[in-house]
């Protein structure tokens, strides 16, 4: 499934336009056919479960160098080896900053989790280059997002939409990403909207300082 974004200055009523074009993908098989060479980081190198890492960890991938940050402090979490990205305080938001190769296409898994590090019902925006933003309701452990742009992509940051009932935490795993350029092709000119996500529920603890 993909929704089209086109994001810039746009004077539709001149026939004037300066577009930058995203698509948002929210299937894995999808996305990865739109991208020839891509690269990831799944953090399973990263300590155990229940671990703070600090306010920044980087990565690097190939050309490629991801910085991942936070107002507090980074937190693992997940089930045996698959480790999981996440925050100490559920407010903070994630960013992830690239550096070198330029990309065109980044995604991940992108959902929230509870105080005792398991799913939970909730919501997450997540935004490319401070531009577009896709916000997934309901979001599930093995959802998927994607973006692909015409023009590079610098930043990803994900936030946790706080509900009424209790806070939830920003949690990321899997990201995947593409040096490769792969021009949109927006069925019309501006579609904004949201897109739902679908994916299996799992388990996993951890203990939060």
């Amino acid at each position: 499934m993909r929704i089209f974004f086109v994001v810039g200055w746009t004077l539709m009523a001149f026939g004037l336009s300066g577009q930058a074009a995203t698509v948002v993908y929210t299937d894995l098989a999808e996305f990865l056919a739109e991208v020839t060479a891509m690269g990831g980081e799944s953090f399973d190198g990263l300590p155990a479960s229940g671990s703070l890492l600090g306010e920044e960890r980087s990565f690097s991938v190939g050309g490629v160098m991801v910085v991942a940050s936070t107002g507090s402090e980074l937190y693992t979490a997940g089930d045996g080896a698959d480790i999981w990205l996440s925050t100490e305080e559920p407010e903070h938001v994630i960013d992830f900053d690239f550096t070198g190769d330029a990309l065109y296409a980044v995604g991940g898994y992108f959902f929230t989790s509870d105080n005792g590090g398991e799913w939970t019902e909730g919501s997450v925006e997540v935004m490319v280059n401070d531009l577009t933003t896709h916000t997934v309701t309901y979001s599930e452990m093995a959802s998927f997002v994607g973006f692909i742009s015409d023009e590079p992509i610098t930043r990803l940051s994900v936030r946790a939409v706080q509900p009424g009932s209790g806070p939830v935490w920003p949690t990321v795993n899997d990201l995947v990403f593409g040096p490769v350029s792969v021009v949109p092709e927006p069925e019309s000119a501006m579609i904004q909207g949201l897109v739902g996500w679908a994916g299996v529920m799992l388990a996993w603890r951890r203990k939060r300082r």
